[in-house]
């Protein structure tokens, strides 16, 4: 989902705004990893996963995705936060599993590092992730074999890139 599907879906009254307690845990796991605030969205269809963006995202040349959620929604969104779009399944499910949840936060973070090398200043924990895999990988005692014994660590890092 980028620019044109995003604003298609605002357009046809298929995404509206909840608050983050109101929707996945997933939601409440990415506000409390970022140092910028989240904004949460909820598409009523057409998403079949979690998708994030920063707040000045132009969906279209002089439109960014903060204006186009204030004029056509009336939401009035932090600049710079990061606004998480999730499907109506997601938002609305009872239970989750640590590993869903890990798999999606790991997408939307390299997501939004690929929008914009200045994410990592507004990740309080990545860089520190980064660092521990990278050494991990190039000198640990058994070098790729993971931090944990079971190189679990090294398991899910990889899955990020």
């Amino acid at each position: 989902m980028i620019g044109e599907d995003v604003l298609g879906q605002i357009w046809s009254n298929l995404v509206e705004p909840r608050a983050l307690q109101d929707m996945s845990p997933l939601a409440q796991v990415l506000e409390a990893v970022l140092k910028v605030p989240t904004a949460g969205l909820v598409a009523l269809s057409g998403l079949a996963e979690p998708v994030a963006f920063f707040e000045g995202e132009e969906l279209i040349p002089g439109a960014s995705l903060g204006d186009v959620l204030f004029e056509e929604l009336g939401v009035d969104v932090t600049p710079g936060s990061v606004v998480l779009i999730e499907p109506e399944k997601f938002a609305e499910a009872d239970a989750y599993s640590g590993k869903e949840i890990g798999q999606y936060l790991g997408t939307i973070l390299m997501d939004l590092a690929g929008h914009n090398a200045a994410v990592l200043e507004n990740l309080s924990a990545l860089g520190q992730v980064n660092e521990l895999v990278a050494a991990d990988l190039h000198h640990g005692p058994s070098a790729g074999q993971g931090m944990l014994r079971d190189g679990s660590l090294r398991a899910g890092y990889q899955y990020l890139i």
